[in-house]
């Protein structure tokens, strides 16, 4: 076996590692003084606050307190549990713009760092399925779309719209919850819009329990990550954002493409969206799994 092939088949214990870490790490660095809570209470998905209090964000002392930062090797970064947030409606001007702000990265001007080489001819196989179903044919796509990717792993070994990107001038929008397959894929540099959260299931943000390992455990099968009603060593709390929410912080563009692969979450993050505020042309969904784990 040579060491690439090694390098690959480690590549998703690597990411779960990772993942682990930044999350023991960053409890470490919970603050909540401005709760009055022990560090040992401060389980974000534990506390309480009174959201008639909400106020001004930026003035909101609590809320600042209630950052939790994680360090890594290569920088700081920020894996955030803000408990007034979930008291916004996903159409909330500050919730919208606090995404924006803080949450929303931008691409760089560095190029490409892909593990494999782009074919210049072929597609993914699922989006050759959409171009010869949506737009019949490779000229019929069009240029310069925008996509929106949930559950876009690393980027590259399991997102479907790198090819709409890269050949196409695509625009777009990745999302993905996993924090170890997020930054190892924004070492990759895509020319689009990231963001590291999951994707919430109700109309504001709220916490959940998401599975790094597998969101079927209690089937017994396997899968990608995704959120769970059942806690294991595997079980991280995260703060999800609405669709919508992220949609309006993209700038409420038409969605040429949406693709959503959360691992059983599909049709619950559906019904959470405005539909009458929101222009998708064309969805591509998993739906094997929906129904199986929220």
């Amino acid at each position: 076996m040579t060491d690439r092939n090694r390098l690959k088949r480690l590549k998703p214990i690597i990411s779960l590692l990772l993942s682990l870490y930044f999350i023991t790490q960053g409890i470490s660095y919970l603050k909540s003084e401005d709760l009055d809570l022990e560090d040992d209470d401060a389980n974000p998905l534990f506390i309480q606050v009174d959201c008639s209090k909400v106020g001004n964000l930026d003035d909101n002392k609590a809320e600042r307190a209630m950052l939790m930062y994680i360090k890594d090797v290569l920088e700081t970064v920020r894996q955030s549990f803000r408990p007034y947030l979930n008291c916004l409606e996903q159409d909330d001007p500050q919730l919208i713009q606090k995404i924006k702000d803080e949450y929303i990265i931008h691409p760089n001007n560095d190029p490409y760092k892909l593990d494999t080489e782009i074919e210049e001819d072929g597609f993914d196989p699922l989006l050759a399925d959409i171009i010869k179903l949506v737009f019949k044919r490779k000229s019929g796509v069009p240029r310069q779309g925008f996509f929106i990717e949930a559950g876009s792993y690393d980027g590259e070994k399991h997102s479907i719209t790198l090819d709409l990107e890269y050949k196409f001038g695509w625009k777009g929008l990745l999302v993905e919850a996993d924090a170890g397959a997020f930054w190892n894929g924004l070492m990759k540099n895509r020319k689009v819009l990231s963001v590291n959260t999951c994707i919430g299931i109700q109309s504001k943000p709220h916490y959940a329990f998401y599975d790094l390992s597998t969101a079927l455990r209690r089937h017994k099968r396997y899968s990608m990550g995704g959120i769970v009603e059942i806690t294991t060593m595997s079980t991280i709390p995260m703060q999800c954002l609405p669709l919508y929410s992220l949609i309006a912080a993209a700038g409420n563009p038409t969605i040429n493409l949406l693709v959503l692969g959360v691992e059983g979450a599909e049709l619950a993050i559906l019904k959470t969206l405005p539909w009458d505020k929101v222009d998708i042309e064309v969805l591509s969904l998993e739906t094997d799994l929906v129904g199986l784990t929220v």
